[in-house]
């Protein structure tokens, strides 16, 4: 066995990590502190008035060219929920270059609204509410063509527009949704960027809108200018003519703010100068920086952004006059072929969840009525250093959330007084939850090289601490969040008898959710290079078509070559690297809207080989006349496939072929967004289980940790390392697999018996890996230190994929047993994945 001191485990730790994340600790954009003692203190019976979570949960989705693909936003959804949005803006509603509802000659337009509908009613299904977003111009009003999409030019038409406008809100009375916020433009005081008008030309285009909106529903809510900043003439003659014309309605006042400080000054002084005094004011857009291509691990890809979007949105709830700000953007895509490229999004492009989108998950679970903080120390008084306490009056819940946006670590005390836990005869359970380089920051997986899982290993926000500490009147910690780091601790009254033993667990990641085909090399019958085209998207890891992007490239996915008649045989394949057992084959279609659905074959087969100049098998059985051989239907989205095979390369070989668009009779060719390839083998089955320690007896045996069996409940436990040493010693187990397998996650599972749940998990330890012939050259993939007592929850480890023959798992703190006072190091098994 390989063995290593403490001082080796260390470096193992300091050195993976430096390595993982090296980009996202060289951000340098928040401030530099001395560590210093910060104490944080709260009195449960010191109510401070509601938290208002309606007032900084909300987002702006702008308008991404990604939209161009109606299903992209919509999967997003569920995200959005779990973050605890109350509003997202959508906006280009009336313009061509995705929902294209209007058409004909005034007054008598023509409207359509099967696209739009595509994307609110999922939001509402959600129970999510739009705020719509009242631009820009349409075709049949001067606006630009369906092809152009998009021009700076203002309505050639007031009436008309108005009548469009009173349409659309008619539309969504008619469907039983009344009372919504709709905002008039974007940025018109941006010179000619989407305003080619005057200050009056604006003024009478809300006048219009306005009129248009409350024909329609006279319990709408109407603002606007939603110009680039919160000072300026153009707000200041925006609410001139509001005074001067008392009859327009202003329901809110909006404007953008990117990196600065909530400045209401201006905006307060104008209305009331024009007898608008007390009208919310809503920061429609807002961010550290309008700059979204600033390069992977900028501010806004990691936790930095986590850090300050906490300070800014605790500094909006201090403001009386501010009503709403809504975060810019809740999903990114200005340069989608880049999946962190630096832009403002809480979701990646491909729907990974950032550091900052788990700051609003934690803002969402405080409590509805806030306690009194009291706050010293270094960074306190600026708010970098800041902490928000709230309690549930209904369940006796109390929550508190702590930021750190400063460049070093900082030691906290946090004592909470006068709980009602130990009067009420409860004991609590403790939830700690941390966010900062390397918990809670998909960021962290990314720069580790870690691609095609669908949810990341340290994505999710997962607890850090969760155990019943006896009923108490107080809580009190001391801890010492990292730089740019939040901790929140949750305190819940519970029944349940004192342990240590994890009482919350993490989010499971399914087995078999990472995509192998991601990032591999493609090989094709044939390929279109050109227009948004090429091989090489089709294991990009976009799931859809963007023919339009707002930063090139374009990526619509693969094309073959044209046919003049479907009876032709087009096919593409990837090489995953090596041999490996595949269960499931996804095919996403073509779905930019003009042609969604199109170019998927009728006829076609999933076939694997180990060499692809010699006999391809059959995965599953060939599917012929798909679909009835029409084109997928709109929304269709994923066709998976169940296949069976070990395999380096899969193949889908189609043998008649559909029009790549309506309309088209010829040509016909083979057309898809992306190509996708799962399998879910333990790779540790059949492994031989060596150790440095090992019990042989009572169910315990080193045999027994790759039995299949994941629970500990008997007669098999797993595996024990040997018992009655007092002392803390070192201890290795050796995985040898049959063969050199390719790995990229280890399922530790711990202790599963009754009273005993987690006990005997590691503190300290590290992970590793060998492939020479000797299993004598090792990596490091994991390490981990203070961990916690998982309870009975499997524990889940990533990393970029590595061709293995031996995985050593070595303990240097094991768990101490307070009855015996024997250190050991248990698992109930262990199971291995790529």
């Amino acid at each position: 066995m390989i063995r290593a001191s403490r001082s080796t485990w260390r470096r193992a730790v300091s050195g993976l990590l430096a390595a993982a994340l090296g980009t996202a600790l060289a951000v340098v954009a928040a401030p530099t502190a001395e560590a210093a003692t910060v104490t944080i203190s709260a009195d449960y019976r010191s109510d401070a008035g509601p938290f208002d979570k309606a007032k900084i949960l909300n987002a702006n989705e702008g308008g991404y060219l990604t939209h161009n693909s109606l299903n992209w936003l919509p999967e997003a959804y569920d995200p959005f929920k779990e973050a605890g949005l109350q509003l997202v803006t959508i906006t280009h509603l009336l313009n061509e270059n995705f929902y294209n509802i209007v058409s004909g000659t005034g007054p008598n337009f023509s409207y359509d609204y099967t696209k739009l509908d595509r994307v609110i009613q999922p939001l509402l299904d959600k129970g999510l509410t739009p705020m719509m977003g009242l631009a820009f111009t349409p075709e049949v009003l001067g606006g630009a063509t369906k092809a152009q999409g998009f021009s700076n030019a203002i309505p050639n038409n007031n009436e008309y527009w108005k009548l469009i406008v009173q349409n659309l809100v008619q539309h969504y009375k008619d469907k039983g949704h009344t009372g919504w916020y709709w905002e008039v433009w974007n940025e018109p005081n941006l010179g000619t960027s989407f305003w080619n008008g005057t200050q009056a030309q604006y003024n009478a285009l809300y006048k219009a809108t306005a009129e248009g909106v409350r024909a329609a529903d006279p319990s709408a809510k109407i603002g606007g200018p939603a110009t680039a900043q919160p000072t300026g003439a153009f707000i200041r003659d925006f609410t001139n003519y509001l005074g001067q014309n008392p009859s327009v309605p202003l329901d809110y006042l909006s404007f953008h703010e990117y990196g600065e400080s909530f400045d209401l000054t201006q905006a307060e002084a104008d209305l009331a100068r024009n007898g608008r005094a007390g009208t919310p004011i809503f920061i429609t857009e807002w961010h550290a920086s309008p700059n979204m291509t600033q390069g992977p691990g900028a501010m806004s890809d990691t936790n930095v952004m986590a850090t300050y979007a906490a300070w800014k949105m605790s500094h909006a709830l201090t403001k009386p006059g501010l009503s709403k700000i809504f975060h810019f953007a809740p999903k990114e895509g200005l340069t989608p072929t880049k999946l962190f490229n630096g832009d403002l999004g809480l979701l990646t492009v491909d729907n990974h969840r950032k550091a900052v989108f788990n700051t609003y998950k934690l803002f969402n679970s405080l409590g509805p009525t806030r306690l009194s903080t009291n706050l010293s120390g270094a960074g306190t008084a600026t708010g970098q250093v800041g902490a928000i306490t709230t309690k549930d009056p209904g369940s006796k819940s109390v929550a508190l959330l702590m930021w750190n946006h400063q460049n070093t670590s900082t030691d906290v005390s946090v004592n909470l007084s006068n709980l009602p836990y130990a009067a009420d005869g409860k004991n609590i359970r403790v939830t700690q939850y941390v966010i900062d380089a390397h918990h809670g920051n998909y960021y962290a997986d990314f720069a580790a090289g870690i691609r095609g899982w669908d949810v990341g290993p340290s994505e999710n926000l997962r607890p850090q601490e969760s155990k019943v500490v006896p009923g108490s009147s107080t809580f009190a910690r001391t801890f010492v969040p990292a730089p740019n780091a939040l901790v929140a601790y949750v305190l819940e009254p519970t029944s349940d008898a004192v342990t240590d033993a994890a009482q919350v667990g993490p989010t499971p990641i399914a087995v078999g959710s990472r995509n192998l085909a991601q990032g591999r090399p493609v090989s094709t019958s044939s390929s279109i290079e050109a227009w948004s085209w090429s091989k090489a998207a089709l294991t990009d890891g976009l799931n859809h078509s963007f023919s339009k992007v707002d930063a090139a490239p374009a990526a619509s996915g693969w094309s073959s070559d044209p046919h003049t008649t479907s009876a032709a045989t087009e096919s593409a394949y990837v090489d995953l690297g090596s041999s490996l057992d595949v269960d499931r084959v996804v095919l996403w279609p073509r779905d930019d809207k003009e042609c969604e659905g199109y170019g998927f074959p009728k006829d076609f087969a999933l076939q694997g080989t180990d060499n692809p100049a010699g006999t391809w098998t059959d995965l599953a059985a060939p599917v012929a006349n798909y679909n009835n051989g029409q084109p997928l239907p709109p929304g269709a989205g994923a066709q998976t496939f169940a296949v069976t095979g070990k395999y380096r390369y899969v193949r889908v070989i189609a043998t008649s072929l559909q029009p790549a668009c309506a309309g088209d009779g010829v040509p016909k060719h083979f057309q898809l967004a992306e190509l996708q390839v799962y399998g879910g083998a333990n790779m540790a089955a059949g492994a031989t289980v060596t150790a440095s320690s090992a019990l042989e007896d009572w169910g315990w045996s080193t045999r027994h940790l790759t039995d299949g069996q994941e629970t500990s409940d008997g007669p098999a436990y797993g595996y024990s390392s040997a018992w009655g040493r007092t002392d803390d010693p070192d201890v290795t187990v050796r995985l040898t697999l049959p063969s050199t397998k390719t790995i990229s996650r280890i399922d530790l599972f711990p202790r599963t018996d009754a009273g005993n749940e987690g006990k005997g998990f590691p503190i300290d330890f590290s992970v590793r890996v060998a492939n020479d012939a000797n299993c004598t050259t090792w990596s490091t993939v994991v390490a981990r230190g203070n961990y916690w007592n998982p309870g009975r929850f499997t524990q889940t480890f990533g990393f970029a994929p590595r061709a293995t023959r031996c995985v050593e798992i070595e303990a240097t703190r094991l768990y101490r047993f307070t009855d015996s006072g024997f250190h050991l190091f248990q698992l109930g098994e262990v199971k291995l994945y790529n």
